[in-house]
């Protein structure tokens, strides 16, 4: 979930200040003060949040109860995730007004932001007391409810923002996060829709539109969405890769390419980027771009075990296997990756070692219990090793979850014809057929089932015609 910076209320410069700055015979306090005020617009809107709170102390050193100076200075405050010290400033405006309702919904909000769940919903309250309206302190104790993972009340309180708001656009994006977290990406999708109707130009809906779409499958679309969200931000790093692997999906590598090489030129040390571009070129056999990139990322960021995975998979992929096993060993060694010892497993039972194999699926599957490909491994490791009986077992304890499982049903048929059983195994495949055509090419590859290819029932199958 996104953060909503959007629902801290920002706090007018003082209106006598723009009256006075009018007429001729403007105090010469109230000008200074007025002149201060817009430098530290000018600071925030470069980023520059230190220049702008020295420009409000300085404010504050003139005019010691200018609300506008304290409020803007606890914003920025917590720009620089310096929560405590906003939430004490925000608490001073209430004792000089503590009927501040912009003051009583950021408070509330700041406090949301560091888990004071029922300190934060004391003064969201205590807003809606004062001004039953107030459409933003609706919205954040919607966001405290998602927050806490309760959809429903999270639900409840957007839907009245939108009540008193005639659809605000950021209650329309909130709800839409609610929806897509608990997979209604239908739902989700229209209140984006409906936001950008209100806002076309919101790079975030765009972003999110995106990604609702991805799961619904639609990646064209999705790409139309993730190229908006891009273009509004063109500096938000996140917009732009999800761009470039949007291209990837849809096979177009070399647009993809173009994307992540905008992102390098604005940031050349972008990780993310070096990395993405270089499984691009393992896949297209570039092999020594895809080698270099990864070194170039490990040595900006030490601790970062993708690019070293990323590196042994190359290697792996030139049949290079010695140099795969001595990058995959680094990423197992500084840390849990399923993927890695996986791969080394793979490796290891290609050579014959089926024993270790067996043992570093093991400790991939003691990280991640349900990784597939670790599964199937550990069946044909197994049956390998002609623990039927353990393979077995496995098998049907997967098929028992997934009856379907076109995969889990062609390793059966494959362990039932190691067993001898000939008649059984070509009804296994045949059901793994029904379910998956792909299978075949599976199964026409497999030595195994070569051996039968001449068996009258298997024939029937047309799987080697």
């Amino acid at each position: 979930m996104e953060s909503a910076h959007v629902h801290l209320q920002s706090y007018a410069i003082d209106q006598n200040l723009k009256k006075t700055s009018k007429t001729k015979n403007v105090d010469k306090k109230q000008r200074t003060l007025l002149t201060l005020f817009k430098r530290a617009d000018h600071h925030l809107d470069k980023d520059e949040y230190e220049k702008a709170i020295a420009l409000y102390d300085t404010i504050l050193s003139i005019s010691s109860h200018n609300i506008s100076a304290m409020g803007s200075k606890a914003l920025t405050l917590n720009r620089l995730e310096k929560p405590l010290q906003a939430i004490k400033l925000f608490k001073t405006i209430l004792k000089y007004e503590p009927t501040n309702v912009t003051t009583l919904n950021n408070l509330g909000y700041v406090l949301g932001t560091i888990d004071k769940f029922q300190d934060a919903k004391k003064y969201l309250h205590d807003t809606l007391r004062i001004d039953k309206n107030y459409t933003e302190a609706y919205i954040q104790l919607g966001n405290l409810a998602e927050k806490q993972l309760r959809s429903r009340e999270a639900i409840k309180w957007y839907k009245k923002a939108l009540k008193v708001s005639s659809n605000d656009p950021h209650a329309l994006y909130h709800l839409g996060l609610v929806y897509e977290r608990n997979s209604r990406y239908k739902d989700a999708i229209t209140q984006y829709k409906l936001a950008l109707r209100k806002g076309p130009n919101k790079p975030q809906v765009n972003y999110r539109l995106g990604i609702a779409m991805c799961e619904l499958g639609n990646h064209s679309t999705a790409l139309d969405y993730f190229t908006k969200a891009s273009k509004l931000m063109p500096n938000r790093e996140v917009y732009g890769l999800r761009r470039g692997l949007e291209f990837r999906h849809l096979q177009d590598d070399k647009s993809a390419i173009l994307c992540f090489n905008k992102l390098l030129k604005s940031n050349p040390h972008s990780t993310d980027a070096l990395n993405n571009k270089a499984v691009i070129y393992s896949d297209n056999k570039k092999y020594q771009e895809a080698i270099s990139m990864p070194q170039f990322v490990h040595k900006l960021d030490p601790n970062d075990t993708l690019p070293l995975y990323n590196i042994a998979v190359t290697y792996h992929d030139m049949n290079e296997l010695d140099n795969a096993i001595k990058y995959y060993d680094k990423v197992i060694k500084k840390g849990t990756s399923a993927e890695a010892l996986i791969n080394k497993a793979a490796i290891l039972a290609t050579n014959g070692d089926n024993n270790s194999a067996l043992s570093y699926l093991n400790k991939a599957l003691s990280i991640e219990p349900e990784h597939e490909i670790g599964l199937k491994n550990k069946i044909l490791v197994l049956t390998d090793l002609g623990r039927m009986d353990l393979a077995m077992n496995m098998i049907n304890k997967l098929l028992n979850k997934n009856k379907k499982s076109s995969d889990f049903l062609y390793l059966k048929a494959r362990l039932k014809l190691t067993m001898g059983k000939v008649s059984d195994s070509i009804k296994l495949l045949n059901k793994a057929i029904h379910y998956n055509k792909q299978i075949i090419e599976k199964i026409k590859n497999d030595e195994l089932f070569k051996i039968i290819k001449n068996n009258p029932q298997l024939k029937k199958l047309n799987i080697f015609n």
